[in-house]
């Protein structure tokens, strides 16, 4: 039984199982892989039979290749390129997220500060009013030790 990769079940990316994902993507690879090498035959083929009539065009065989080559080397670029912008995006996505994280670890620590300085101050309002309280409860005693 034969599988394609545009079979809606072996498609999918999705893969629960860890060991299928990694199957269906080496498979995708070798297939790519596949692809590259039929057309290397084909062109090859081709470039020879070329060259095996009584006269061969020589330089239309060399540009042939040298195009050939061109192409290979564009779509390497191409590729290398496409990659270098998923980095870009990835790196652009991670510098935002920074960006943010220190925006509200600022908001956090200015937060911080605030309700410290506000602790201080109830602590003083706190022991201020302690030390009323305190002269006020001498202030009773003594006033009661008199009334008697």
């Amino acid at each position: 039984m034969s599988y394609s990769m545009t079979d809606p079940d072996l498609s999918k990316s999705n893969f629960k199982d860890p060991d299928v994902s990694l199957l269906v993507t080496q498979n995708q690879t070798l297939a790519s892989e596949l692809a590259q090498c039929q057309a290397d035959k084909e062109f090859v083929w081709s470039l020879w039979k070329k060259l095996q009539v009584s006269n061969p065009d020589v330089t239309e065989a060399v540009a042939l290749v040298t195009q050939r080559e061109k192409e290979k080397s564009e779509n390497k670029d191409r590729k290398v390129l496409e990659i270098i912008q998923v980095k870009d995006d990835r790196i652009e996505e991670l510098q935002d997220i920074v960006t943010k994280q220190a925006e509200e670890i600022s908001n956090v620590l200015s937060k911080k500060v605030e309700l410290t300085e506000k602790v201080t101050r109830l602590q003083l309002e706190n022991d201020r009013l302690s030390e009323r309280i305190n002269m006020l409860d001498i202030q009773v005693k003594i006033s009661l030790q008199y009334d008697q």
